[in-house]
């Protein structure tokens, strides 16, 4: 009767109907399923079956986007410390000029005036009659005194390309911007020049501010750049080993003459690549500061390795603006090349040290195994004083006693039958 009942009721009520249609339902374990293997794969085969419908121009483009996307993911963060570096340099010229150019005005009209105060003494001096009367010691003390009391302006005079009064009555500030980038190019490299520095206190202030935040930034840049150096080298590296061995530049596609040379960040570079290829960046870097400015080849290598070094003597200078941010690319990848060259020789000498150390304790090992074994065989002689009865006393003292007997007890024979019968033979035999 129940089950009459039962059937009944379930005729009577609906059948619940999902909210969700059969083919999406997320709660179907087919769609589970696919939705799974959908995350797993990804979006494999989907550009191909968009590139299907597209036109030429249209999939180059498309490609072309894909290509630029992999180069930004794998150059992102290069790029981005190079334009974090050169928008810090561009914001602290912008705030050394500020701050600096109105006091470079007034130091300007002051040296101006001492300038033209030692052009009068110098004049009146000539026309002294009692001057051009004396005899030449006299002329010389007054020479020397007029020279002394205006120090500032003859030094500035002897400093100056100005050659007249025309030229020596314009202004011309030190602090451009572009003047004011090579300065904070200096400050953040640790070369400085010295050519020009902060005459305010605020600047100077503001300067050791800049140096504490911009020298990490560029070491860090520095770090990055010599990385990145150390690839293209072991790239060009392992082109020239496969073009010399095999006499071809594609990889080889047998596997038992994979290359073992790989192309990763470790400094595990020869020493003379490194070295060859820094000298011939020293080398090229003085052939164009030849071009740029009127020196010879020595006294351009001279600034190159000065500034490279980081020494920073600023008896040398380039002049033109233009010049100057170029000598600050130059140097900035210049240092880094130095650092990938110093990292290098530093991993080949830990390397050298640690063989060197190890041999040296393996030989000491040895020897001192070798004394220890000789020492063992050698033969210690008894001092006379010592007599026979002496030495028999400390032989009987020194003499172990003669080990107690133990009494036996039957034990029970823990042995296996097997070896019980065996024993058994035996004795018969």
């Amino acid at each position: 009767m129940s089950t009459d009942v039962e059937l009944a009721k379930k005729e009577v009520e609906p059948e619940e109907q999902s909210f969700w249609p059969a083919a999406v339902n997320p709660f179907n374990s087919e769609y589970t399923q696919k939705a799974g293997e959908f995350l797993n794969n990804g979006l494999d085969g989907i550009v191909d079956f968009t590139k299907s419908g597209l036109s030429f121009g249209e999939r180059f483009t498309l490609g072309l986007y894909n290509k630029i996307t992999k180069w930004s993911r794998k150059w992102f963060t290069h790029v981005f410390l190079f334009l974090v570096i050169v928008v810090y340099c561009v914001l602290g010229a912008l705030s050394f000029q500020a701050i600096e150019e109105p006091s470079a005005k007034v130091k300007f009209q002051e040296l101006h005036d001492k300038q033209h105060k030692l052009f009068y003494d110098l004049f009146y001096m000539a026309k002294d009659k009692d001057l051009q009367n004396s005899n030449i010691n006299d002329f010389i003390d007054k020479f020397l005194q007029t020279v002394g009391d205006n120090e500032d302006a003859m030094k500035s005079l002897a400093n100056s390309k100005k050659r007249t009064k025309l030229q020596l009555d314009e202004y011309e500030t030190p602090w451009t911007f572009w003047s004011s980038m090579f300065y904070c190019g200096t400050v953040f490299t640790t070369i400085g020049y010295g050519h020009i520095v902060p005459q305010t206190t605020l600047g100077r202030s503001l300067t050791i501010i800049y140096a504490i935040i911009g020298i990490p930034i560029f070491l860090i840049l520095l770090a990055d750049f010599g990385k990145v150096f150390t690839r293209g080298l072991k790239f060009f590296w392992a082109f020239a080993r496969r073009l010399y061995n095999r006499g071809t530049c594609r990889k080889s596609k047998d596997a038992n003459q994979s290359e073992t040379f790989e192309i990763d960040d470790e400094f595990n570079l020869p020493i003379s690549l490194a070295s060859g290829m820094l000298i011939l960046y020293i080398l090229a870097g003085a052939m164009i500061y030849t071009c740029w400015e009127d020196w010879d080849y020595f006294e351009a290598f001279y600034f190159v390795f000065i500034s490279m070094s980081t020494i920073g003597f600023g008896d040398y200078v380039p002049e033109h603006p233009i010049f100057m941010m170029c000598s600050i690319l130059y140097l900035i990848f210049g240092l880094a090349l130095t650092s990938m060259f110093i990292n290098v020789v530093q991993i080949k000498l830990s390397k050298t040290f640690k063989n060197a150390s190890s041999k040296l304790g393996t030989t000491i090992g040895l020897n001192m195994a070798k004394e220890a074994s000789e020492a063992g065989s050698i033969k210690i002689e008894v001092p006379a004083v010592h007599n026979k009865s002496s030495l028999n006393d400390i032989s009987e003292m020194t003499t172990p006693p003669p080990p107690v007997p133990q009494r036996t007890e039957n034990v029970p024979d823990s042995s296996s039958p097997k070896e019980v019968r065996r024993k058994k033979r035996v004795v018969k035999k």
